[in-house]
Protein backbone atom coordinates (compact mmCIF):
# COMPACT_ATOMS: atom_id res chain seq x y z
CA UNK A 1 0.00 0.00 0.00
CA UNK A 2 1.53 3.38 -0.89
CA UNK A 3 0.86 5.76 1.53
CA UNK A 4 0.33 9.59 0.87
CA UNK A 5 2.46 12.35 1.87
CA UNK A 6 0.39 13.72 5.02
CA UNK A 7 -0.05 9.85 5.71
CA UNK A 8 3.83 9.74 5.99
CA UNK A 9 4.08 12.55 7.95
CA UNK A 10 1.73 11.50 10.90
CA UNK A 11 3.67 7.94 10.58
CA UNK A 12 6.89 10.08 11.14
CA UNK A 13 5.04 12.14 14.20
CA UNK A 14 3.96 9.30 15.75
CA UNK A 15 7.45 7.40 15.52
CA UNK A 16 9.03 10.27 17.37
CA UNK A 17 5.99 9.42 20.20
CA UNK A 18 7.37 5.99 20.30
CA UNK A 19 11.02 6.99 19.69
CA UNK A 20 10.76 9.32 22.60
CA UNK A 21 8.39 7.22 25.12
CA UNK A 22 11.25 4.40 24.47
CA UNK A 23 13.68 7.06 25.83
CA UNK A 24 11.80 8.26 28.66
CA UNK A 25 11.86 4.53 30.10
CA UNK A 26 15.47 3.05 28.82
CA UNK A 27 17.69 5.96 30.73
CA UNK A 28 15.63 4.20 33.64
CA UNK A 29 17.26 0.69 32.64
CA UNK A 30 20.73 2.45 33.05
CA UNK A 31 22.53 0.51 30.74
CA UNK A 32 24.39 2.80 27.85
CA UNK A 33 24.74 0.65 25.12
CA UNK A 34 20.54 0.01 25.36
CA UNK A 35 19.84 3.43 25.30
CA UNK A 36 22.06 3.87 22.39
CA UNK A 37 18.87 2.32 20.10
CA UNK A 38 16.91 5.43 20.63
CA UNK A 39 19.73 7.12 18.62
CA UNK A 40 19.58 4.32 16.20
CA UNK A 41 15.20 4.94 15.96
CA UNK A 42 15.47 8.63 15.45
CA UNK A 43 18.09 8.74 12.83
CA UNK A 44 15.85 6.06 11.09
CA UNK A 45 12.93 8.54 11.76
CA UNK A 46 14.97 11.44 10.42
CA UNK A 47 16.06 9.32 7.20
CA UNK A 48 12.42 8.59 7.18
CA UNK A 49 11.30 12.15 6.31
CA UNK A 50 14.21 12.90 4.41
CA UNK A 51 12.79 10.07 1.59
CA UNK A 52 9.50 11.48 2.16
CA UNK A 53 9.98 14.71 1.58
CA UNK A 54 12.16 13.64 -1.83
CA UNK A 55 8.69 12.27 -3.02
CA UNK A 56 9.60 8.78 -2.03
CA UNK A 57 7.15 6.04 0.37
CA UNK A 58 9.86 5.29 3.15
CA UNK A 59 7.07 2.52 3.47
CA UNK A 60 7.94 0.93 0.75
CA UNK A 61 11.81 0.72 1.38
CA UNK A 62 12.90 -2.27 2.74
CA UNK A 63 14.96 -5.61 1.58
CA UNK A 64 11.62 -7.34 0.67
CA UNK A 65 10.91 -4.63 -2.19
CA UNK A 66 14.35 -3.64 -2.47
CA UNK A 67 13.56 -0.04 -2.87
CA UNK A 68 16.21 2.21 -0.91
CA UNK A 69 15.63 5.21 1.69
CA UNK A 70 17.29 8.65 0.82
CA UNK A 71 20.73 8.44 2.92
CA UNK A 72 23.27 10.65 2.88
CA UNK A 73 26.80 9.84 3.98
CA UNK A 74 26.38 11.74 7.46
CA UNK A 75 23.89 9.15 8.27
CA UNK A 76 25.80 5.99 7.62
CA UNK A 77 28.37 7.72 10.33
CA UNK A 78 25.84 8.19 12.76
CA UNK A 79 24.39 5.15 12.41
CA UNK A 80 28.13 3.64 12.20
CA UNK A 81 28.71 5.43 15.72
CA UNK A 82 25.89 4.24 17.17
CA UNK A 83 26.14 0.65 15.79
CA UNK A 84 29.96 0.60 17.30
CA UNK A 85 28.81 1.75 20.81
CA UNK A 86 26.25 -1.14 20.56
CA UNK A 87 28.48 -4.22 19.53
CA UNK A 88 31.68 -2.49 18.68
CA UNK A 89 33.55 -4.52 20.58
CA UNK A 90 31.71 -7.96 19.24
CA UNK A 91 32.33 -6.95 15.77
CA UNK A 92 35.29 -5.75 16.44
CA UNK A 93 36.64 -9.62 16.08
CA UNK A 94 37.15 -10.63 12.62
CA UNK A 95 35.50 -14.04 12.44
CA UNK A 96 32.03 -12.21 13.81
CA UNK A 97 32.42 -9.84 11.89
CA UNK A 98 32.90 -12.21 8.75
CA UNK A 99 29.91 -14.13 9.68
CA UNK A 100 27.44 -10.66 10.47
CA UNK A 101 28.29 -9.79 6.68
CA UNK A 102 27.34 -13.44 5.48
CA UNK A 103 24.23 -13.60 7.61
CA UNK A 104 23.62 -10.43 5.97
CA UNK A 105 24.14 -11.47 2.45
CA UNK A 106 26.57 -9.46 1.69
CA UNK A 107 30.29 -9.82 0.07
CA UNK A 108 33.33 -10.04 2.99
CA UNK A 109 35.51 -7.58 2.27
CA UNK A 110 38.97 -8.01 2.98
CA UNK A 111 39.13 -6.14 6.45
CA UNK A 112 41.47 -3.84 7.61
CA UNK A 113 43.47 -4.71 10.79
CA UNK A 114 42.90 -1.55 12.05
CA UNK A 115 40.00 1.09 11.85
CA UNK A 116 40.71 4.79 10.68
CA UNK A 117 39.22 7.77 12.65
CA UNK A 118 37.76 10.43 11.29
CA UNK A 119 40.03 13.43 10.62
CA UNK A 120 38.78 16.55 12.41
CA UNK A 121 37.59 18.31 9.69
CA UNK A 122 35.76 15.39 8.22
CA UNK A 123 34.06 14.86 11.55
CA UNK A 124 32.92 18.77 11.46
CA UNK A 125 31.56 18.66 8.20
CA UNK A 126 29.63 15.23 9.19
CA UNK A 127 28.04 17.54 12.17
CA UNK A 128 27.24 20.30 10.13
CA UNK A 129 25.65 18.54 7.61
CA UNK A 130 23.62 16.25 10.20
CA UNK A 131 22.87 19.42 11.67
CA UNK A 132 21.71 21.31 8.09
CA UNK A 133 19.97 18.00 7.36
CA UNK A 134 17.99 18.08 10.44
CA UNK A 135 16.78 21.44 10.74
CA UNK A 136 15.39 21.17 6.67
CA UNK A 137 13.34 18.18 7.88
CA UNK A 138 12.21 20.48 10.93
CA UNK A 139 11.71 23.68 9.85
CA UNK A 140 10.73 22.22 5.90
CA UNK A 141 13.57 25.11 4.20
CA UNK A 142 16.98 24.85 4.34
CA UNK A 143 18.22 26.46 7.16
CA UNK A 144 20.30 29.86 8.03
CA UNK A 145 23.71 29.94 9.23
CA UNK A 146 22.68 31.29 12.20
CA UNK A 147 19.56 28.33 12.98
CA UNK A 148 22.57 25.91 12.10
CA UNK A 149 24.77 27.63 15.40
CA UNK A 150 21.66 27.58 17.23
CA UNK A 151 21.09 24.38 17.51
CA UNK A 152 24.61 23.89 17.85
CA UNK A 153 24.50 25.33 20.89
CA UNK A 154 21.61 23.20 22.29
CA UNK A 155 22.85 20.05 21.25
CA UNK A 156 23.72 18.69 24.71
CA UNK A 157 19.65 17.97 24.41
CA UNK A 158 20.11 15.95 21.16
CA UNK A 159 20.18 12.89 20.51
CA UNK A 160 23.44 13.18 18.41
CA UNK A 161 26.13 13.08 21.59
CA UNK A 162 23.03 11.00 23.57
CA UNK A 163 25.01 9.99 26.73
CA UNK A 164 28.55 11.36 26.30
CA UNK A 165 28.33 14.37 28.63
CA UNK A 166 26.94 12.05 31.44
CA UNK A 167 30.21 10.21 30.75
CA UNK A 168 31.88 13.36 32.02
CA UNK A 169 33.44 14.45 28.87
CA UNK A 170 33.06 16.15 25.36
CA UNK A 171 32.47 14.62 21.83
CA UNK A 172 36.77 14.21 20.26
CA UNK A 173 36.34 14.93 16.82
CA UNK A 174 39.22 12.96 15.87
CA UNK A 175 37.80 9.58 17.15
CA UNK A 176 34.16 10.33 18.22
CA UNK A 177 34.35 9.39 21.61
CA UNK A 178 34.65 11.04 24.78
CA UNK A 179 38.27 11.31 26.05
Amino acid sequence: MMYSKEERDIQIENMTKVSNAFYSQVTRVGVHAFIEFTGLMNKFIDICRNTSNAGVDFNECNTHTGDELVVHDYDLAYLAEKMDCIFGPTLADEGKRRYFFRAMGWPVPALESATVPLTEKEFFEVMRDAMADRLTGVLGAEPSADAVLEELRTMQHSDLFEGKERRGGSVSPANNSPP
